[in-house]
């Protein structure tokens, strides 16, 4: 283990965005001091997601790894992740599109539909546990892939979600803080510059980028 760096927990799901932020923890805190956490919940690409969780932990040396399973979420439902009678729609918008659409609408200040992929209140979970894990191994920072510019209608990807919801334990403070603007940017070019395992990761119907709970 590294010496003189605080160990850091990063939700690893699988996915681009996780897979940069993963990174991004591993470059502040060094792998050694880096937690990687996995949870499945019942959603269509579990199986999928969980091999790749392994091989980008794999991929930056990541040994302490947890895989938890929430399975009140199949049970929960109402979501076309978790429900198999729900379909899960074809974007008629074009990525750019999205994100165009996702910022003049916090412009304007106009709600958002909240699409049939969105689970639940699921972030507040992956956190909690993210959190107790924190608490247990010592561990002073909670990564999580999160941003609001690519997920228009996603409760749990904007800003005023996290500071809304900070979590925080007998211990330490857990605050959602702001990012920066090099950290809003979209996670391929987040990404950039670092040696980041895109080839293994599972691209998913949303894109989030790099959001840090400290």
């Amino acid at each position: 283990m590294e010496k003189n760096k605080a160990k850091g927990v990063v939700l690893l799901s699988g996915g681009m965005d996780s897979c940069v932020t993963a990174a991004i923890a591993r470059e502040r805190h060094g792998a050694g001091n880096v937690a990687a956490l996995h949870a499945g919940y019942g959603q269509r690409t579990e199986k999928r997601e969980l091999r790749a969780f392994t091989e980008i932990a794999d991929f930056y040396g990541i040994r302490e790894r947890l895989v938890v399973q929430l399975d009140h979420f199949r049970a929960i439902g109402a979501s076309a992740l978790t429900d198999e009678r729900i379909a899960v729609p074809e974007s008629s918008l074009g990525e750019s599109d999205g994100r165009r659409r996702a910022a003049e609408e916090r412009r304007l200040g106009a709600p958002s539909s909240i699409p049939v992929t969105y689970v639940p209140f699921r972030n507040a979970h992956f956190l909690s546990v993210a959190v107790s894990w924190a608490e247990a191994i010592g561990a002073e920072a909670v990564y999580i892939g999160a941003v609001a510019e690519d997920s228009s209608g996603y409760p749990d990807c904007r800003p005023e979600y996290y500071r809304g919801n900070a979590t925080g334990d007998k211990n330490r403070d857990c605050n959602a803080g702001d990012c920066d603007e090099e950290e809003r940017n979209y996670p391929a070019r987040r990404g950039a510059g670092r040696a980041i395992a895109f080839d293994v990761v599972v691209l998913s119907e949303r894109r989030c980028g790099l959001r840090r709970l400290r």
